[in-house]
């Protein structure tokens, strides 16, 4: 990129390097932006970048066992702890699937020994052995191919650059998905900078500050509560439920003092 010149140079997966010339950039290219990079090399952008403690492993599964007569509730989302650091989560999907990770601390890989699908189903069928029992050989073979993934999170002190440049999304603000919030963040981005543009009558030198003056602090707030919404031990979730039956019990009956609990307000 140079932003002087305006223009961005783009590798393609095939082909030759080629480069563009913009007049508007709008950097929706994910939580490692490149365009995000440059601008804290070259323009100043003040930007936190931080992996989250846990690293992950996809895993996709069936609902349902008919051999063995399992069957997993379809609108419920599944979990199950193997011990403080370890544990997988399972959401059903459309024709009776389910999509999920497991999570793990990175520099506690439990997985790191297994090198056969055989290992790999035995792991699960061990450790997990609800999920085990829906793990085919298949996926046991593409489960142990796949990488390990980190998240990361990024915290910018302001989402533009000039009046021609803007940050979106998981360029701007990406967060943990452990409240499922960073597509909804990405999607009310654009909502928010085209009602700002048609405030300004298309006006990139008055939407674009007033964009970062809005977005920026419901961005911080929304990464600061992906950190630290769900508890990391076992005691934790005891508590963690505990005190989520009580605050509830409370709102229903006094809700002028006793505020509902933040994962309820969409409900």
């Amino acid at each position: 990129m140079d932003r002087s010149a305006k223009t961005v140079t783009l590798q393609p997966e095939q082909g030759e390097v080629f480069t563009l010339a913009y007049d508007r950039l709008v950097a929706a290219d994910g939580a490692r932006s490149p365009i995000r990079d440059y601008l804290v090399q070259d323009a100043g952008l003040q930007c936190e970048q931080n992996y989250i403690p846990d690293a992950y492993k996809s895993v996709f599964l069936p609902r349902l066992n008919p051999a063995l007569g399992l069957e997993l509730e379809p609108d419920k989302i599944h979990g199950w702890n193997r011990d403080s650091k370890t544990r997988m989560l399972m959401v059903p999907q459309l024709g009776d699937r389910l999509n999920g990770v497991i999570l793990f601390e990175q520099e506690q890989n439990p997985l790191s020994s297994l090198t056969t699908k055989e290992e790999v189903l035995t792991f699960f069928q061990e450790n997990f052995p609800l999920f085990g029992q829906l793990m085919s050989s298949e996926e046991a073979e593409a489960f142990w191919h796949r990488p390990v993934g980190r998240v990361l999170t990024v915290r910018c002190d302001r989402f533009h650059e000039g009046n021609s440049i803007l940050l979106i999304g998981d360029a701007a603000h990406a967060v943990s998905p452990s409240i499922g919030q960073g597509c909804n963040a990405s999607l009310e981005d654009v909502l928010i900078f085209e009602r700002l543009l048609e405030q300004y009558e298309d006006d990139w030198t008055l939407a674009l500050p007033a964009f970062s003056k809005q977005r920026v602090p419901d961005a911080h707030a929304l990464r600061e509560l992906s950190d630290y919404s769900f508890p990391r031990t076992k005691v934790l979730v005891v508590e963690y439920f505990l005190r989520l039956k009580i605050r509830r019990f409370l709102h229903r009956w006094v809700p002028q003092w006793v505020k509902p609990f933040v994962f309820d307000l969409g409900v």
